[in-house]
């Protein structure tokens, strides 16, 4: 039988529980497990060492796969690689994943990358594996390596309806190893691809046209980990689980049979076509909250990150919702390249008038965090901010630290001073700054813990 080991890094440290990594359930959708045998070294779960695991699984495989994207997470997948190509030099190390898919000519160029993978892979790795065997890569899109000194492949345009893909082999995965017994909560994937291209998301860079399960898989899907591990809530970790309003409703009268609770992303012109009855039938079926970006109410900001949404349907969404229990956590994003004092006063105006209309309603802020090769990004360029040279600029210490607060580059002195004192005064200091983690003690305090991660 043939193998293939797949890694996955660490994200932060001392964090228990985890969700799962779904992209490599969808990875191996396609191959044939009783022919070839998948290995998952998740280093967050995993009890035995994983240079132990590693050592005793990479020699016999006919590759070493990661996906990574920038940050903590891609330090610890460098670090393994570097460490496979110096043990395994003849074991191909095929890098995968949001990093890679940005910027796949630069990633060529590092010594511990042997092959890329960009952009969905589930078609792609039956054809890899074969192309590995029989020595030829040759044809097989989005698939990158190097040919005496020089970078071969070819773009990955392939279109593939997330509904017609086989039945993801979730058993690949110590699923136990994920679940916090405390919240029984798990994270499902039931669309890929988003049908928005905001100037600071990864899905802008990879514009992969949205398709989705039917309702009737997410029910199965569902089903099964409640009948096979007895979950009780699950986060959809969708891009935009409410693209298609009819779907959705439809899963949510399937779910009412099931007697689970559930949390997803969504986009606020797709809440919006939402009635006060469609939202009622939500809460029925287990809605608790609905995450959903705004980012700012600054229409020059909203512009600039092409949200291409009107405020007058958040004030709608608010307003519809009310009558149920489910909680809008509007997320904002600060510290955006030539955002003014003025931008984050309009947006505080309007996160009171939203409280106004929906006392229920929470606020998530992040601070803009830039990513490989997005238009947000080369604008922040132009305002002094200057990009990592390699791979691993993009998991040093710094860039970390840059995707929490701390003063951007655009930021002189006097202005971060005062940027920071108004920011406490609107956003922290009367509580509406909260992170996710604490809105959802707030909310379900039963089902916050560690696994109500991004992870």
């Amino acid at each position: 039988m043939d193998k293939i080991t797949l890694f996955f890094g660490k994200q932060a440290e001392g964090v228990k529980y985890h969700w799962l990594p779904l992209s490599y359930a969808l990875l191996t959708a396609y191959l044939d497990l009783d022919k070839i045998e998948v290995v998952v070294i998740d280093e967050r779960i995993e009890k035995e060492n994983t240079t132990s695991l590693i050592d005793k699984h990479t020699p016999d495989s006919i590759l070493f796969g990661i996906s990574a994207s920038a940050g903590y997470q891609l330090r610890r997948s460098i670090e393994t690689a570097k460490y496979v190509k110096n043990n395994f030099p003849e074991i191909p190390v095929v890098w995968g994943g949001a990093q890679v898919t940005a910027l796949p000519q630069e990633s060529m160029q590092e010594g511990f990358v042997d092959i890329i993978v960009a952009g969905r892979g589930e078609t792609i790795l039956p054809r890899l594996i074969n192309g590995l065997k029989e020595k030829s890569l040759n044809g097989i899109p989005g698939v990158y390596w190097k040919e005496n000194g020089h970078i071969q492949g070819i773009p990955n345009t392939e279109y593939v309806d997330l509904d017609s893909v086989p039945s993801w082999p979730y058993h690949i995965f110590k699923v136990k190893e994920y679940l916090n017994p405390k919240t029984m909560a798990i994270n499902l994937t039931t669309t890929y691809g988003c049908p928005n291209r905001c100037g600071f998301c990864f899905w802008y860079k990879n514009k992969s046209t949205w398709s989705a399960f039917n309702a009737q898989r997410v029910y199965k899907e569902v089903k099964y980990f409640k009948d096979n591990y007895g979950i009780k809530d699950v986060y959809f970790l969708d891009s935009d689980f409410m693209a298609d309003i009819p779907r959705a409703l439809e899963i949510a009268r399937l779910l009412k049979s099931l007697d689970i609770t559930y949390t997803t992303n969504s986009r606020v012109s797709d809440v919006a076509l939402l009635s006060e009855s469609d939202f009622k039938l939500l809460e029925e079926s287990g809605c608790y909250t609905l995450q959903i970006g705004l980012e700012s109410a600054s229409s020059r900001m909203l512009k600039l990150m092409s949200k291409n949404i009107k405020l007058d349907d958040v004030e709608k969404i608010v307003k519809n919702i009310r009558a149920t229990e489910i909680v809008p956590v509007f997320s904002l994003i600060f510290q955006l390249p030539t955002e003014t004092l003025e931008d984050m006063k309009v947006t505080h105006e309007f996160v009171l008038k939203l409280k106004g209309l929906n006392p229920k309603v929470a606020i998530m802020t992040t601070m803009y965090n830039h990513l490989p090769n997005l238009p947000l990004t080369r604008l922040a360029v132009k305002h002094g901010l200057i990009l990592p040279e390699n791979m691993e600029g993009w998991s040093t210490d710094e860039y970390i630290k840059s995707t929490s607060y701390v003063n951007k580059p655009w930021m002189d002195e006097d202005f971060a001073r005062e940027y920071e004192l108004l920011f406490n005064q609107l956003f922290v200091d009367e509580g509406g700054g909260i992170n996710l983690c604490q809105n959802m003690s707030v909310l379900r305090p039963e089902l916050c813990g560690e696994s109500v991660s991004y992870e």
